[in-house]
């Protein structure tokens, strides 16, 4: 789309002006007045406009599937295909809606000499959710004093979409019976060798320990590390107090908690195990589905189709939801938790009411991970003091439980890795 703008057009009227006083009181003054701005309309009409097909523009995006709070640069490129230089020329790039720029700017002014590239950058925060760039709106200016607005298309990138994936995740020795993807302390059959045992005659050729045959002269069968899937209930700290952002624009604790849990909950699914799902802060009227429990809103474990469902869709519907703070988590959850269950815990970790929580928990039997996203990274005075209290939250809550300190400015999954070859001395 393109608008003219920008033209002289007082100048007809200032030149005819000038002319017709100068010729009605007879003043030469006037006369010379009148020179001036006729001189700008030739010039104008001589000039040559600005073609905008010469223009091509191009999007760079550093990273096109960031976790929600990373900062992702975005190059924009634009290339004179014309044989006329671009002098005062403007762009402003379609940043769409919802993400905030965090250093640089989406507006330049370049000149673009025939045949030449000029380029430049800004970075965004990411934010949950998918957003598509809009086009480029651009001005420029040819030899003459009229200018041309235009919006126009760019290659390249277009959209940014936080899909970080989570493929692993801190599962403590809490199991059922079912097969799965956790591997627990007993023996049995699996893929990782635990132990011998006397040969039995029901016992597959497969198992039996030749080494052991040929050094002792006895049978015997080998034991595996048995793999079972465990009953597990992502948990999201929704209260009021950890609805906090860094900065106008980025996520609040709540959303990245969320988007984690979503994340964790789909790599559980492929794992095999059963998973549920547990809210705080959040009363149950405020979701579309009903729950499993009046205390707070809680789907039990389940693979069913149903089940999944559910869980997708109050992990969506938490965003919008009213928070709100509350007292006696202890009991809360342990009078909802179903028994031989383990915990994922998905808080930012900006109180002492959750640590007691999980305290309790691991007393009486249920073992939790803690994965909490740092909301406290701002550079002001009071994100910094929020910053060393939560580092003493991190270092009493490590007494009790493995925790993975998510830096929300870097990718997800590959932090978590590195933090659970840290907490177990393996991969995960």
């Amino acid at each position: 789309m393109k608008l003219r703008y920008g033209s002289w057009r007082y100048a007809v009227p200032a030149t005819v002006g000038l002319a017709f006083i100068g010729m009605m009181s007879g003043s030469v003054e006037f006369f010379v007045a009148a020179i001036v701005p006729a001189l700008f309309l030739l010039f104008s009409a001589i000039s040559r406009d600005p073609d905008t097909d010469d223009l091509e523009l191009e999007r760079e995006i550093s990273d096109e599937a960031p976790s929600p709070g990373q900062h992702v640069e975005v190059t924009l490129r634009a290339t004179n295909n014309g044989s006329t230089t671009m002098t005062d020329f403007r762009l402003v790039d379609g940043v769409p809606e919802g993400l905030k720029v965090a250093g640089g700017s989406p507006r330049a002014s370049l000149a673009v000499t025939p045949g030449s590239t000029s380029e430049f950058s800004y970075r965004v925060v990411a934010r949950r959710g998918s957003y598509v760039f809009d086009d480029v709106k651009a001005e420029f200016r040819g030899g003459g004093p009229s200018a041309e607005g235009f919006e126009k298309e760019a290659s390249g990138d277009l959209k940014i979409q936080c899909r970080t994936e989570l493929q692993e995740v801190v599962l403590r020795d809490e199991t059922e019976s079912q097969t799965g993807d956790l591997v627990t302390s007993e023996g049995g059959s699996g893929i990782e060798f635990h132990s011998l045992r006397d040969y039995k005659s029901s016992d597959p050729l497969s198992r039996v320990e030749w080494k052991h045959l040929a050094k002792t002269g006895n049978l015997a069968t080998k034991n595996f590390r048995e793999e079972r899937s465990g009953k597990i209930v992502v948990l999201v700290d929704a209260r009021e107090v950890s609805d906090r952002k860094a900065e106008k624009g980025h996520p609040t604790g709540v959303d990245l908690s969320a988007y984690a849990a979503k994340r964790v909950f789909q790599s559980l699914m492929k794992s095999r195990h059963r998973p549920g799902l547990a809210v705080l802060g959040v009363e149950p009227g405020e979701l579309r589905n009903t729950t499993d429990s009046p205390v707070i809103p809680y789907i039990k474990p389940g693979r069913s189709r149903k089940t999944q469902q559910k869980i997708q869709e109050t992990l969506t519907d938490l965003q919008k939801a009213e928070k709100k703070n509350e007292s006696d988590l202890k009991s809360r959850l342990y009078r909802v938790l179903p028994p031989n269950s383990q915990v994922v815990i998905f808080t930012p970790l900006l109180d002492d009411e959750l640590i007691s929580a999980i305290k309790v928990l691991d007393n009486h039997g249920f073992p939790s991970t803690v994965v909490s996203p740092d909301v406290a990274y701002s550079d002001t005075p009071g994100a910094r003091l929020e910053s060393v209290r939560r580092d003493l939250r991190l270092k009493e809550l490590r007494k009790w439980a493995p925790v993975v300190d998510w830096d929300v400015t870097e990718p997800m999954s590959i932090q978590v890795s590195k933090a659970l070859r840290r907490i177990y001395k393996r991969n995960i």
